[in-house]
């Protein structure tokens, strides 16, 4: 129903006949972007063995393609039916209410025994952070995160062991620039960034930043960078301008880059000695970039079911704050892919080596609880295999970031987690 990813089908060659039966009787619990290519990775996942009634599916209001949504409930997904934002900022309020509901529906069908482990597959966070005691502590749970403000919500103790997708160095290191170029592709038809020389402001210099920062150069835009980490200040490329402060960028930028995975305003007071245009581009997740600017439109901006995800505009006496998709990611709009699938598909891969070690390392993991790394073996085998498939992608990258790539021990060096090896996993792909 969904189309076949070659990255995703080359992962299932390489499987052992026993690891393509791998999720039988394993409840899969997610929040996801539902877009084409999660519907693919689900199906893919189903081919292992993976029943639908025991998929529990969370999407996200900002996210979801609403064909791609009613597709997966037709295949007997459990897909639920996201709760309706009352006021600007108040995503994840929402989105942990329905997963309250999720869980309840999880739980009830564990008592009745329908399955005898539980992977969390979660974009954000909030899914793991919402695992029942009821759950963890009758049934082996294995987590697997795949964006950095997911794995900072990860709380201390920890109940059971998450697989660290997000800070593998493949997805650090290689999902970036596909995410910033289909950024600016998003708003070519909604903002004048095809002129050159307009001022650009970045906060946040991590993996997105940067990637954006490198985009915005080449195309010969002015571009100011900050971040509250100073000693990134020197490694800013030629070219950026580093600010001071996040005022400072704010005065100096027309287009305004958010790209921290937090609210980037905590004291807006100074909002108000803005002067002009600003035009502020969410590049995170859910709508933390600039929620305390949004919440200044709460008892003055009535959201209407349906209208959550358009621009809105804040009227300061000297200055017009234009937030575009109501401070949600720009690249998410309703369209069935946020990101060309020829690229999308690495991470969804990388998403369903986390579900494959998971499952099959499961005696491994038992008694565990801290962090584990994805697989380095599975990260360099994806990165070899992606760049095989698609040759015209290695001129995104310096050419020294590719070739450490071809070192175990740099990819172990350079992703975080416990390291557990597990040969019924990665002897597949040695």
């Amino acid at each position: 129903m969904f189309p076949r990813l070659p990255l995703l089908e080359a992962i299932l060659e390489k499987l052992s006949p026993a690891a393509k039966t791998s999720l039988t009787d394993v409840a899969i619990v997610t929040t996801q972007h539902l877009l084409e290519t999660t519907g693919s990775l689900f199906e893919t996942l189903l081919r292992l063995g993976a029943k639908p009634e025991q998929f529990y599916v969370e999407g996200k209001l900002y996210s979801t393609n609403v064909d791609v949504a009613e597709e997966l409930r037709s295949m007997g997904l459990k897909v639920q039916h996201s709760a309706f934002l009352k006021g600007r900022g108040n995503f994840a309020e929402s989105l942990n209410q329905d997963l309250r509901q999720v869980w309840t529906t999880v739980s009830d069908d564990a008592r009745r025994g329908w399955f005898k482990s539980v992977i969390v597959l979660d974009d954000g966070g909030h899914c793991l952070a919402a695992v029942p005691p009821s759950i963890w502590r009758t049934l082996p749970v294995a987590g697997i995160e795949q964006t950095t403000s997911g794995l900072q919500l990860q709380t201390e103790p920890r109940q059971f062991p998450v697989i660290q997708v997000a800070s593998s160095a493949a997805k650090r290191h290689i999902e970036p620039p596909m995410i910033s170029k289909a950024v600016l592709a998003k708003l070519r038809a909604r903002i004048p960034l095809t002129d050159r020389s307009t001022t650009c402001g970045v906060i946040g210099f991590g993996s997105i930043g940067r990637a954006i920062t490198q985009d915005l150069l080449e195309r010969g835009h002015n571009v100011f960078v900050f971040d509250c980490n100073e000693s990134l200040r020197d490694s800013i490329p030629p070219g950026a301008k580093w600010c001071e402060g996040i005022e400072k960028l704010f005065h100096k930028s027309e287009y305004i880059f958010g790209c921290t995975g937090a609210d980037v305003i905590n004291d807006p007071k100074w909002i108000s000695s803005l002067r002009g245009c600003k035009t502020l581009i969410s590049c995170s997740s859910e709508d933390k970039e600039f929620l305390s600017a949004l919440k200044l439109l709460n008892g003055d901006d009535c959201v209407h079911e349906g209208h959550q995800l358009q621009d809105v505009t804040i009227n300061l006496s000297n200055c017009h704050l234009a937030i575009l998709r109501g401070g949600f990611p720009i690249n998410f709009d309703g369209s069935s892919e946020s990101v060309p699938a020829v690229d999308i598909q690495f991470t969804r891969a990388l998403l369903l080596a986390g579900v494959l070690q998971a499952a099959l390392c499961n005696n491994v993991f038992r008694g565990k609880k801290e962090p584990i790394m994805l697989s380095p073996v599975l990260q360099q085998f994806l990165i070899k295999e992606w760049f095989s498939m698609y040759p015209s992608r290695i001129k995104w990258y310096p050419p020294l970031c590719v070739e450490r790539f071809t070192s175990l021990d740099w990819i172990r060096k350079n992703s975080t987690g416990l390291t557990l090896s597990c040969n019924d996993l990665d002897g597949c792909f040695l």
